[in-house]
């Protein structure tokens, strides 16, 4: 009895560990930063997947809050065309 109540308490206690960690991996979050000197009125959010991979439009702005740069990322490499703005 007691060994079967033992092999019982264990098999619970994988089970809501597995449960646990699996549950991490699911509610991981993808992060967004304003892009660094963009101007106050600016929408636009930098994305990084749950494991900091750049994904998706990235703007660049210079310190006068000029945008500069716009690139596409998937998975951390660029992808596509890169525009450069000059003032």
């Amino acid at each position: 009895m007691k060994e079967k109540l033992s092999k019982s308490i264990i098999l619970m206690s994988m089970l809501i560990s597995c449960w646990m960690f699996s549950s991490s991996a699911v509610f991981a979050q993808v992060s967004e930063e304003k892009p660094k000197y963009a101007p106050g009125k600016e929408k636009h959010r930098n994305r990084t997947d749950e494991i900091g991979r750049k994904q998706g439009k990235w703007m660049y702005y210079n310190t006068f809050g000029e945008k500069i740069l716009e690139t596409d990322f998937v998975n951390d490499q660029k992808e596509g065309v890169e525009r450069k703005f000059y003032g």
